[in-house]
């Protein structure tokens, strides 16, 4: 066969593969995490642990996350629990300060997020 043949069949390969990832990303929640604090803070959602140490920030992109908990090391452990309402292609950044100040959030369905969760833990 010819190796010209050949070329072309991996040249589709890589392309079809290229393919997958990219729209297995474009189709994928977008979360952005700030961690304002200058402490370390531990980040859950589904089966995965993240720690954000201060001043750190991380984006989690990931299909179908229905919330997230934000674990307070700083001494005594404060969780706070974000249920998230987005849609595959939606994103949102989250801003954490300090365990009693509200969550900030900006991006999409940014004021469900404030008033659901804020309207949580002001209780």
């Amino acid at each position: 066969m010819k190796p010209q043949y050949y070329l072309n069949i991996f040249s589709k390969k890589i392309i079809s593969i290229f393919l997958l990832f990219f729209f297995l990303n474009v189709f994928s929640q977008q979360i952005y995490i700030d961690n304002k604090n200058n402490f370390a803070v531990e980040i859950r959602y589904k089966n995965h642990n993240i720690i954000l140490n201060g001043g750190e920030k991380k984006i989690i992109s990931d299909k179908e996350i229905n919330y997230i908990t934000i674990e307070y090391n700083n001494g005594n452990t404060i969780s706070k629990y974000i249920p998230l309402f987005l849609n595959s292609s939606e994103s949102l950044k989250i801003s954490i300060e300090n365990y009693d100040k509200e969550v900030e959030f900006k991006g999409d369905r940014e004021a469900l997020h404030n008033l659901v969760v804020n309207q949580q833990h002001t209780w």
